[in-house]
């Protein structure tokens, strides 16, 4: 830094002499050279950095380390490279770092393999070639003496950009996420697979697999019943879309802890037992078991789940006097979240309540305003969202709205509400009806759609899949979804707007 700051006060006295034109145009272009060499060095180790960044090593605390401290030294050896003067008295340095190991490569138990790195040039160019090589993170491991000014410098003084593509090793696009070069046979936009090529090609392993899960798919319903009568359940529910035999080890797993410490659990009588990717509470009650948790984790939750009732009681008087303060409103409560959120749902709803009650102690509402609005339906959603009647005529309204706004929102487009509901509910039973008709008349074990199908996607396809009929998918399990598969337990999966 102080050979930098030298050097441009030098630069300085010489642009204020006088008829030097030609001196100062040099000095410019060194000066200009000079200053923008440490950005385009980061640009050239770009792929290292993200390769050896001590942040992707947090299962790996001694290796992540040894990252960490290492890159420090690199950092200040190129530092003191771009000095000349200082840059000459730099003894050779020796560093050490890890990278995740690429196939074919050897590597230890951890996937990881380690980098030695010898840094004995008087340049920063030379360095950075010899980081770049040393590491395999370049296309060539003998660089030629160009390659970095051509490929790297050039792009940034004059505008251009390197003389061919540079592939980078996979662990680059890996942590990126950018896209590899590649040709143009590849790059060319792929033609959409259409629905019967797909099943002939697929159809045979999906009967396979069909046939294979199907004593799975037995003992789990027989599971199911099982501990419906033992337990009192309402219902147990598979909220995951990985096959019917992980469902089956959750139930086994649940039986014994539930058997095991039967005298400490509190009954679940009347409740709905839900296998998830997370645990806790919903705001429906649910009991919420996390598939991949170990059944000591289950137990706890399960002997505790009982102290957020006072939660639900809680959040439900207060739907109470929200809607009792909005003429009988109906107040729709989120879906499949954890009780924990709650606390938060119930404090958005107490802001609604508190603007509405001195508002209805005025008698602020307009002459006309209806009396009862118990065919209308309000959720309550953060105050950072807008004031609105969604598509299917529900009024989301923020925590943070007025009272007198939201009570001529709602006067204003209670007409479109009704009417948007009814086209909504319209549409719900056209869907039903035309799904059941779907898998009887194709003679599927099961039809639905994932969660992130409309209603009238689901609608679509299920009228296409009636004009077109393909037999192949009889006696099978379909799902409407965004993609084409076939799962472990035999289920179809096919896009809603397929071909």
């Amino acid at each position: 830094m102080y050979g930098m700051n030298n050097r441009f006060c030098s630069f300085k006295r010489l642009l204020a002499l006088k008829n030097v034109g030609w001196v100062k145009s040099m000095i410019l272009h060194h000066h200009r050279t000079f200053s923008s060499t440490t950005g385009e060095f980061l640009t050239a180790l770009r792929p290292f950095y993200f390769a050896v960044h001590p942040d992707f090593f947090g299962r790996f605390p001694r290796e992540r380390a040894i990252n960490e401290n290492s890159l420090k030294e690199l950092s200040s050896y190129l530092g003191y490279l771009q000095d000349t003067k200082l840059g000459k008295l730099l003894k050779p340095l020796h560093l050490t770092f890890y990278l995740r190991a690429s196939k074919g490569e050897d590597a230890s138990l951890s996937g990881l393999r380690s980098v030695e790195i010898r840094l004995k040039s008087c340049d920063v160019r030379t360095a950075v070639e010899s980081v770049l090589s040393s590491s395999g993170l370049c296309e060539s491991r003998s660089l030629p003496d160009t390659h970095i000014e051509k490929s790297v410098f050039r792009s940034s003084v004059t505008g251009a950009g390197p003389d061919r593509p540079i592939k980078w090793d996979p662990t680059y696009y890996t942590y990126t996420g950018f896209q590899p070069p590649i040709s143009e046979a590849y790059s060319r936009p792929k033609k959409a697979e259409t629905l019967r090529p797909w099943l002939s090609k697929n159809i045979a392993q999906a009967c396979k697999l069909r046939d294979l899960s199907e004593p799975s798919r037995a003992e789990t319903d027989l599971l199911r019943i099982r501990l419906q009568k033992e337990l009192g359940l309402q219902d147990v529910v598979w909220d995951c879309s990985w096959s019917v035999a992980y469902f089956r080890v959750c139930l086994h797993r649940f039986y014994q802890v539930y058997h095991e410490h039967k005298n400490s659990i509190p009954s679940l009588t009347g409740r709905t037992l839900m296998f998830s990717d997370w645990m806790g509470v919903s705001l429906d009650g649910h009991v919420v078991l996390d598939r991949s948790e170990v059944p000591t984790n289950w137990f706890n939750h399960l002997k505790s789940f009982k102290q957020w009732d006072s939660v639900l009681e809680q959040l439900s008087d207060t739907e109470k006097l929200l809607s009792s303060a909005l003429c009988g409103i109906q107040v729709i409560r989120p879906l499949n979240q954890a009780i924990n959120m709650g606390m938060v749902y119930s404090q958005r709803l107490l802001k609604l309540v508190t603007s509405l009650v001195s508002f209805v102690r005025a008698n602020c509402f307009p002459e006309s305003f209806a009396k009862s609005l118990k065919d209308l339906n309000l959720v309550a959603e953060s105050e950072s969202a807008a004031l609105k009647l969604s598509t299917t005529g529900q009024f989301v309204v923020p925590a943070s709205c007025s009272a007198e706004v939201l009570v001529n929102f709602i006067h204003r487009n209670k007409a479109e509400a009704q009417t948007r509901q009814s086209e909504h509910q319209r549409r719900k039973d056209k869907e039903k009806r035309i799904t059941k008709q779907c898998k009887e008349e194709l003679g599927l074990l099961f039809l639905a759609k994932e969660s992130g199908i409309s209603v009238e996607q689901m609608t679509a396809s299920c009228e296409k899949l009636l004009i077109e009929r393909p037999a192949a998918l009889a006696e099978h399990r379909l799902r409407v979804a965004q993609y084409y598969s076939v799962m472990q337990g035999g289920d179809i999966f096919i896009p809603w707007h397929w071909e």
